[in-house]
């Protein structure tokens, strides 16, 4: 095993170059004219079709001679038609975002069979341009062979104190983690995004945040408390960010990004440290009241609950159908807390604490759930009173 220093946007990343066993990743060779790629069933391949003018394409076809009148692939009016695509490779054959504008049609073919053995034309037509062939290349597929083959494992780890980020969350529904591959890394050099079977983002007590595989998000996987989202297409983008809804404190700490291959092996790993700080409210002791903010741009139904807790999950206020829930409060806070009577039409879920002491001090949480009881939106404020214990 060796490490190859890389630098990307100013932080250092170590490469580790492993041999193990097992093959899923086929790089094409540099000459696209009658070239041969070979490969194992299961694999996915990377067929370069780049025109040397660079210029934009506005058509794309791959195609195979015994296909007929269908297509390996056809890209036309900014979209892949699948209305004329060979229905073996739908949801198999793609193309790389974003580059057919520099003059790159190269064709991503996942989890090649023994049929896909076969001589494939990529042939373009860009701006005020006739159609013109770029590429032929004989794809050879083979049957996974019996004994182990070495095969070159890309594990890339992000040196913490290169790339870990800090990031500072104050008042606002969702903050996102970053995660951006180069794009040397993820399409060109080492390919990575062939190899990538699972995507998993988890927190500092290794539970899981999100878990992305086989194509799509699989929130059965994921803790229940955290409500995230990622790129759809992220493995044509190379965007393996994370967006979390509703930060609050206890979210505060080390989130890791692990990529996977479909054998298991971890091609790369990302750690992003989150700091959530919460909206601060200070009040003298003995005033009148005090109010704890929470105004929301989104539309709630009637069907919503409501619940302010203080930090000892005690219940302050509760709003539910239409209505306060007094029965529900802590014997501490009945008689002293209001919200807004039309608090869902006006979107202000701000609670007004009266004649606060010492004693009110701390982090109180405010959850909006659904009929089902699922939590909608999150919100924490802290309140210090200031004022002494006791007067003389």
């Amino acid at each position: 095993t060796s490490c190859l220093t890389l630098s990307t946007n100013g932080s250092n990343v170590c490469l580790f170059l492993t041999f193990t066993a097992g093959k899923n990743v086929v790089s094409s060779p540099s000459d696209q004219n009658n070239s041969t790629i070979k490969a194992t069933v299961g694999d996915n391949v990377f067929l370069p079709c780049k025109d040397p003018e660079q210029g934009t394409i506005r058509v794309v076809e791959w195609s195979r001679t015994d296909l007929g009148s269908e297509y390996v692939l056809l890209y036309r009016d900014k979209q892949i038609d699948t209305g004329v695509q060979h229905p073996s490779y739908k949801n198999r054959a793609d193309l790389l975002v974003g580059q057919m504008k520099v003059g790159d049609a190269s064709l991503i073919l996942k989890n090649v069979a023994t049929d896909d053995s076969w001589t494939y034309e990529c042939r373009v037509v860009q701006t005020s341009s006739e159609k013109k062939l770029i590429s032929t290349i004989n794809l050879q597929i083979s049957p996974p062979p019996i004994w182990a083959t070495a095969l070159l494992v890309l594990l890339v780890l992000a040196l913490a104190a290169g790339v870990s980020f800090y990031f500072w969350f104050r008042w606002k529904p969702a903050v996102l983690l970053p995660f951006k591959v180069p794009h040397r890394l993820w399409f060109c050099k080492y390919r990575i995004f062939l190899s990538v079977a699972k995507v998993e983002w988890m927190d500092r007590y290794n539970g899981k945040v999100h878990v992305y595989q086989i194509g799509s998000d699989q929130p059965g996987e994921q803790n229940q408390f955290y409500r995230t989202k990622m790129d759809e297409n992220l493995l044509k983008t190379g965007d393996l960010s994370l967006t979390a809804r509703w930060p609050t404190y206890e979210d505060s700490g080390t989130f890791t990004c692990r990529v996977s291959s479909r054998k298991g092996d971890v091609l790369m790993e990302k750690q992003v440290w989150l700091k959530v700080k919460v909206k601060q409210v200070e009040v003298e002791s003995g005033e009148e009241s005090v109010l704890l903010p929470w105004t929301i741009t989104e539309d709630l139904d009637g069907d919503v609950r409501v619940e302010w807790t203080d930090v000892r999950d005690r219940v302050v206020h509760v709003y539910q159908n239409g209505s306060d829930q007094p029965e529900e409060q802590d014997q501490r806070y009945r008689t002293r807390t209001r919200m807004d009577e039309n608090l869902l039409k006006n979107k202000d879920l701000s609670l007004t604490l009266s004649r606060p002491t010492n004693g009110d001090g701390g982090r109180y949480t405010c959850i909006v759930y659904n009929k089902k009881g699922d939590v909608l939106m999150e919100k924490q404020v802290q309140l210090e009173v200031k004022g002494q214990w006791f007067k003389f």
